[in-house]
């Protein structure tokens, strides 16, 4: 994996989506939230679900919610509170005792595998345990298209000479067929006999549920990544901070357009918008393209996005 999806990688996880929050953030949240008062629910609320640290040379701006529907107007997607800012530099924050230790045991997983993780703290009422995965990884196109099944369907290439070069897809885990207290119970021994700060165990996928698809287009050295998420009924961010955002026309609908930098300084924008629902299911998609700005231009990402719409 190059930079740039390494860095795009890194901005999707830091999301903040309420309804489809990842599990190590919204078990952060919940055991914070009770423990501090109902005015800074907020600040780590947005402290969190970012995990950022920027320093800017000018001041935040919070904006109204900002929303966009599907068609039908029955999904909703909100921003709440962007911060604009001026150009930033992230400051990348020193890797934890725990963090190293999980990299070290993360080697044992391949990809299209997923596993619960265990931190164990000084303070027990604080110890926290969330859920990762490593994406299965397709080169083929026909392959990746025939893994997708209704998910989605995507093109080969997109408007502009953009053409396929790789896909990833993330399932749902499958807890209805392990007992989570279980296997933390287990972890938290196995923690405490290594002297560790941090526990892992396999967990089992739900392959014909899938919960993120993601694709990279290029045309030689310019790229457009294309992330496809399952968003229930509802979601929406808080806080994230963006160097612009606005509302744009995207065939007969709207759709958000922003510029951000990226955890390695780049300077990156993304197109965002609602899809229909999943074939057989309550449930709708987000579509997001993001690139380098200087891979497309927003005219660009609004074109190759017509190869996306249903």
């Amino acid at each position: 994996m190059d930079k740039i999806w390494e860095g795009i990688s890194q901005f999707h996880k830091q999301m903040p989506v309420p309804e489809e929050l990842d599990d190590r953030i919204r078990q952060r949240i919940e055991k914070l939230v009770t423990r501090r008062k109902a005015a800074r629910k907020r600040r780590i609320l947005i402290a969190l679900a970012g995990s950022l640290a920027f320093t800017s040379s000018v001041g935040l701006a919070a904006l109204n919610i900002d929303e966009i529907t599907d068609r039908s107007g029955r999904f909703s997607y909100k921003i709440e509170e962007a911060r604009i800012v001026g150009k930033e530099e992230r400051m990348q924050p020193a890797k934890t005792k725990a963090d190293q230790e999980l990299a070290e045991l993360e080697k044992r997983f391949s990809p299209g595998t997923a596993y619960l993780v265990y931190e164990r703290t000084d303070r027990p009422e604080m110890e926290s345990h969330y859920y990762k995965q490593k994406s299965l990884v397709i080169s083929d196109f026909s392959t990746f298209q025939d893994q997708l099944g209704l998910f989605a369907d995507i093109p080969e290439e997109l408007a502009g000479g953009y053409r396929f070069v790789e896909g990833s897809l993330n399932f749902e885990i499958d807890r209805a067929s392990y007992d989570e207290e279980a296997y933390l119970q287990v972890m938290r021994e196995e923690a405490v006999k290594n002297n560790r700060q941090v526990a892992v165990k396999q967990v089992p996928l739900q392959r014909d549920f899938i919960r993120q698809a993601n694709a990279i287009y290029r045309i030689q050295d310019r790229q457009i990544t294309v992330w496809i998420d399952d968003v229930g009924s509802g979601a929406g961010e808080v806080g994230f901070p963006y160097t612009s955002l606005e509302k744009v026309p995207l065939s007969d609908f709207d759709a958000l357009y922003a510029t951000f930098t990226d955890p390695s300084g780049e300077e990156m924008q993304v197109l965002k918008w609602i899809g229909s629902k999943i074939p057989g299911t309550n449930r709708s998609r987000m579509y997001q393209l993001y690139a380098k700005t200087g891979d497309a231009t927003k005219a660009d990402l609004l074109k190759a996005a017509e190869g996306f719409l249903d």
